[in-house]
């Protein structure tokens, strides 16, 4: 609840404007909600500090036994934009387009999304 209060202050304030100037922050979880609110922080004049229980993922060792899958969707797409739109070119640059989503399970798949040309792909 506290980091989405932040987030909504910090969604209000005017980007590189400073009004957070010499204010430390210390944002908890850096999943994509954690890591929007730094970046809008930061853009607003602030020190960040992000605190991540899991193992930094860049290590190679970090995701044995784990699968990391980010998709962004329309709300993901929407939020990153109201923060940045060259984030957001930034982030659909370093992934991929991706207009079908199919979960497996034991028993058989099951489509969550099938490709529709009025719909912008998603980006994972």
């Amino acid at each position: 609840t506290a980091a989405i209060i932040l987030l909504a202050v910090a969604h209000s304030l005017a980007p590189s404007n400073n009004q957070l100037q010499g204010l430390r922050a210390a944002v908890v979880g850096g999943g994509a909600s954690g890591l929007l609110l730094a970046h809008r922080l930061l853009d607003a004049g602030c020190t960040v500090k992000i605190f991540e229980g899991r193992a930094d993922p860049r290590s190679s060792d970090a995701l044995e036994g784990r699968a990391y899958a980010l998709g962004l969707g329309l709300r993901g797409r929407t939020a990153i934009r109201s923060c940045d739109e060259a984030l957001w070119q930034s982030v659909k640059g370093a992934g991929f387009g991706s207009d079908r989503f199919t979960i497996h399970l034991p028993f058989g798949a099951v489509d969550l999304r099938k490709p529709d040309p009025k719909r912008e792909p998603s980006v994972l």
